[in-house]
Formats: structure tokens, sequence, C-alpha cells
């Protein structure tokens, strides 16, 4: 009769041991699924920096390139209206020199005839 008292004793002091160890086990497993989500929002708060310093530096260079485009337009721009300020001192001369040339031919034949 000692044999499944025994057994009993042993079935219990088993199965508390499989309880405390069960118990032990959702512990762990929640404390690592905390340790899982805090790991992840850490890294998903790290990701979002490390885009917003990349946009923020892309953006920069951008506004940069477009600052050195305007600067060359700007450039080129005045570079073209010199040129037709030139241009337009060349016509003038030109007319001028017709007109010399008009009013020369015109004393020429005044002159002869």
């Amino acid at each position: 009769m000692d044999e499944p008292t025994n057994c009993s004793d042993h079935f219990e002091l088993f199965k508390s041991d499989i309880e405390t160890r069960s118990s032990e086990l959702m512990q762990h497993l929640e404390s690592s699924r905390n340790t899982f989500w805090e790991n992840l929002h850490a890294c998903r708060e790290y990701v979002i920096e490390r885009i917003n310093f990349l946009f923020s530096e892309l953006e920069l260079q951008a506004l940069n390139e477009q600052k050195v485009i305007d600067d060359k337009a700007q450039e080129l721009g005045i570079d073209i209206m010199n040129t037709f300020e030139r241009i337009g001192a060349c016509v003038s001369t030109i007319d001028a020199c017709k007109q010399s040339l008009k009013n020369l031919s015109f004393d020429a034949r005044v002159a002869k005839g």
C-alpha cells in the first residue's frame, strides 16, 4: 500500500516540478517577447531617424544643386542680355554707316551734277 502513495507522491512532485518549470518558461517567454518588442520599437525609431536624416541630406543637396543651376541660368541670362546689347550697338553702328554712305553718295552726286 505504500507504493500507490509513494507513486502519488512522485506524481505530485513531478507535477509540481512541471508546473514550476512551465511557469518559469511562460515568464521567460513573456520577458523575451517584451524584449523583442522593445528592440523592434527601438529599431523602428532608429530606422525612421536614419531615413529622416537621409532625406534631410538629400533635400539639402537638391536645394544646393538648384541654387547652382539658378545661379548659372541667371549668369547665362545676363550674358545673353549683354550680347543683345552688343548686337544692338553693332546694328546702330551699321545703320549709322549706311546713313553716312547714303549721305556721301548723295553729296557725291550733287557735286558731280
